[in-house]
């Protein structure tokens, strides 16, 4: 190498070096601030989108409970209608006989409390006085001065609305005047406690519920004393403000319980606040809807815990992509002032390689793709023209697949296609090629190879099949097996369609021939 040639080549060293510093560095710096930028929005934007599914969810268990108390409301009123027809009740209130009264009304609620889950069944005097507690035959003789009473001695109608009781229990409370002949006889009431509708899996398709009622409105004592009364822990501690009054929460797994349960210890979260729980791979959002009873007097928090793993997952995606092309772009500015300096090319050189691999491999199997398969079969029947040896075909297709997808899901689907592309793999010789030909059919190209030689190879790759363990993702065996047609050339084409063709249509008579087995063109 001459002067003149080191010289060039360290002024263009000394270039590549200065154009590194003078754009580059800028670059990468600019890079990095959008990237931050960008970032930061991704972020905000998936928290949004995962409090928004949170608001939603809170929004749709509060109309739920809404509706179920309207509901509920509604079927013991009908009840109540159908109570007022026994005449024996009728005769008994009417002469304020409370042994007859009770062993009439004990059979009714026992049904009352078995088919609908009534938890309160009274019969008080036209003054509001209990003549009988029928779920607590022993407590008499009180004024009942709850808003619903009231209400109905007011209107003279059915009253009702959800009430929350001397020990500290939210109930849905239905009353109706029992008039007979322009004559107020008493009143009836039947009530469920709101813990035995949230007991209920329908009606709120198994979000984890449970109220806790604000200690202002609760004494203390009576709270204490109900709560042994009905079997039930009574912590009147637990909490700062409110007090648990509900068994539904014992239902819950011991370890998230515990874990939403020490959250709320030191205090419900200010409006607005987020309240999110990890327990075993899943992330739960805390959703508090307000108790309001019969007087409108907030009372209390219903607290519901929905899973909100599926949007958390869905909503970190989105971000993720979103992340990755704008890491995809920054590279890509990067790679550009790169090539600048001379080193494009390489990058591109690359790039152009892995393309051309994506471009023709199948991306679930691995296998070569449908494109590629007409490119591997030309160019062996090119060389089997050349050496004068025969190229066989082979075409397989998974039997009763949409069975599969319809009935396990298409994850399923796609773990049995590329269970099975590896088994097809590994079945083969170096020389065969294996391709995914679309959907669940699959094709085998095999050089120098007859149709008998490809008969057998087709029968041991289909027994092979039959024989391996395909699984769905829970673990359940998934019965699986191929149907394989066999074509040769020039035995049975001339050429690549045909060739296709043949098979195929061996193919269908395996279909047709019951599946499970291997038929070769014009009935080898």
């Amino acid at each position: 190498m001459d002067i003149s040639s080191r010289v060039d080549n360290s002024h263009a060293i000394s270039m590549t070096a200065r154009l590194r510093l003078e754009f580059l560095v800028p670059l990468i710096g600019a890079i990095v601030v959008l990237l931050a930028i960008w970032m930061r929005i991704l972020y905000v934007q998936h928290r949004e989108a995962v409090a928004h599914e949170g608001r939603e969810a809170e929004e749709n268990i509060a109309r739920v409970y809404r509706g179920n108390v309207a509901r509920e409301a509604q079927l013991l009123s009908a009840l109540m209608d159908t109570l007022q027809l026994d005449e024996r009740l009728r005769a008994a209130l009417a002469a304020r006989d409370r042994p007859a009264l009770l062993a009439a009304a004990a059979p009714l609620y026992a049904r009352l409390r078995r088919d609908h889950g009534i938890t309160h069944f009274y019969f008080s005097d036209p003054g509001r006085v209990i003549l009988l507690r029928v779920h607590q035959p022993e407590r008499q003789g009180d004024v009942i001065t709850r808003h619903t009473t009231r209400e109905a001695e007011r209107t003279r109608n059915t009253a009702s609305g959800m009430e929350l009781g001397p020990f500290g229990t939210f109930t849905l409370r239905v009353v109706k005047p029992w008039i007979e002949g322009g004559t107020l006889l008493g009143y009836v009431e039947l009530g469920i406690e709101l813990d035995r509708m949230l007991r209920s899996e329908e009606m709120f398709e198994g979000v984890p519920l449970f109220p806790l009622i604000a200690k202002r409105y609760v004494d203390r004592a009576r709270w204490e004393e109900g709560m042994r009364m009905l079997g039930r822990s009574a912590a009147w501690d637990q909490f700062q403000d409110v007090v648990l009054s509900s068994q539904v929460v014992e239902a819950m797994q011991p370890e998230l319980r515990d874990a939403l349960l020490g959250r709320l210890a030191g205090g419900l979260p200010a409006s607005g606040d987020e309240l999110e729980i990890a327990h075993e791979g899943a992330v739960y959002r805390a959703a508090f809807i307000p108790l309001v009873d019969a007087d409108a007097r907030n009372v209390g928090t219903l607290v519901a815990l929905v899973n909100i793993s599926e949007s958390l997952v869905a909503a970190r995606s989105a971000s993720y992509a979103g992340a990755t092309i704008g890491v995809g772009i920054a590279i890509g500015l990067a790679v550009f002032f790169h090539w600048l300096v001379g080193r494009l090319a390489r990058r591109l050189e690359r790039d152009e390689r892995e393309l051309k691999r994506l471009a023709v491999c199948d991306s679930l199997t691995g296998l070569e793709n449908h494109g590629q398969f007409f490119t591997l079969l030309a160019r062996e029947l090119e060389r089997g023209k050349r050496f004068r040896r025969p190229v066989s075909l082979l075409m397989l297709d998974i039997d009763e697949f949409k069975a599969v997808n319809d009935t396990y899901g298409h994850q399923a689907g796609d773990s049995v296609l590329a269970r099975l592309a590896t088994q097809i793999h590994s079945s083969l010789r170096s020389v065969d090629s294996a391709c995914r030909y679309g959907g669940e059919e699959f094709s085998v190209i095999l050089p120098e190879t007859d149709v008998y030689g490809a008969s057998e190879i087709a029968e041991r790759l289909r027994a092979a099949i039959a024989a391996t363990r395909f699984e769905a993702p829970d673990g359940l065996a998934l019965p699986v097996t191929v149907s394989i047609g066999v074509a040769t050339w020039p035995t049975h084409a001339d050429g690549i369609d045909r060739l296709v063709s043949a098979a195929d249509a061996a193919l269908y008579r395996a279909k047709r021939g019951g599946r499970n087995r291997v038929v070769a063109a014009d009935g080898h």
